[in-house]
């Protein structure tokens, strides 16, 4: 008799062990998953936090950016800034024809300009640098280069297709 309550005894031990084990372990899981959502969130907080700071951050930029695109507010005043490089660089700078488009294979909205340069060669040279450099999302799509002897010496001529993003 004796035997036979030690072996319920042990049966019963052995299942409350098992049970009490089981619920450990899911309990172990429950809290791993909790504390790697937790991890989760925490990092996904900072991260928003840390993209609401470099936006904060950009705004002068941001609103600095318009002014390298072109629109239809703005041409005339990009067109007087073309011509404008006559005077810093000696050479005649104009603007033969002005459209709008696309820029190339991207097919962002642009304006597309082809600008005519005459005068000597150092002038015609700055000029182009100075078109290329202004303060513009400027895509040159060609330079065309020609000279010519004339009575008072050599005249340089220099024809550039160029497109400027626009403003949507």
């Amino acid at each position: 008799m004796l035997l036979v309550v030690s072996m319920i005894v042990l049966v019963v031990s052995v299942s409350a062990y098992i049970l009490m084990y089981r619920a450990v372990v899911t309990d172990a899981e429950s809290a791993a998953a909790a504390r790697t959502a937790t991890v989760k969130a925490s990092a996904d907080a900072t991260r928003a936090k840390a993209i609401a700071d470099a936006y904060q951050q950009t705004t002068s930029s941001r609103a600095r950016l318009s002014t390298f695109l072109v629109n239809d507010s703005n041409v005339v005043a990009f067109i007087k800034k073309v011509e404008s490089i006559s005077k810093q660089s000696g050479a005649t700078v104009s603007i033969s024809s002005i459209s709008s488009g696309t820029a190339g294979v991207s097919s962002k909205k642009a304006v597309i300009a082809a600008v005519s340069i005459t005068g000597s060669w150092s002038a015609v040279m700055r000029a182009i640098g100075l078109v290329e450099n202004m303060p513009y999302a400027i895509m040159v799509q060609s330079v065309r280069l020609g000279g010519s002897t004339v009575a008072s010496g050599s005249e340089w001529s220099a024809s550039i297709s160029l497109s400027v993003l626009s403003a949507p």
